[in-house]
């Protein structure tokens, strides 16, 4: 995730966001993140059910004033019929940033927030979908 560059508080979250959250790696049996925070779960992709559960609690990561700052990422199991004649299954990741940050005088958080998602798959399986990512519920 990448945030833009810019106020103090911008610069707080593109911080918190390469630095201190990093890359969000998911393996079959947990998921972990490459920053200095080092947040972790013991939830794979094989633990996932239908419901969101939380793989990343990034709570407070943000530092000084903007120190009450979230990020919580979440995932849940799709499952779907026709796939390769069977049955197939996907991956739904909810990532919610809360700004808690507020001071008398004003506010202003840039948008252009964004994420990027990749998969590292076996070649010789033929039907799995590279994954993609869209907007759900801008700032």
């Amino acid at each position: 995730m990448t945030h833009p560059a810019g106020t103090p508080q911008d610069n707080d979250w593109r911080t918190s966001l390469i630095t201190r959250l990093g890359q969000v790696r998911m393996t079959h049996t947990a998921t972990t993140s490459t920053g200095s925070s080092a947040l972790s779960s013991g939830i794979g992709y094989y633990d996932l059910t239908g419901a969101n559960q939380t793989i990343i609690d990034g709570t407070n990561i943000g530092t000084g004033a903007y120190t009450s700052n979230d990020v919580l990422i979440q995932a849940s199991r799709l499952s779907f019929a026709g796939v390769n004649g069977g049955n197939g299954a996907g991956v739904r990741i909810t990532i919610t940033l809360t700004d808690q940050h507020a001071n008398v005088f004003f506010d202003t958080v840039s948008s252009g927030t964004s994420a990027s998602f990749s998969v590292l798959k076996a070649t010789f399986l033929a039907g799995i979908v590279t994954p993609s990512g869209t907007v759900t519920n801008a700032f």
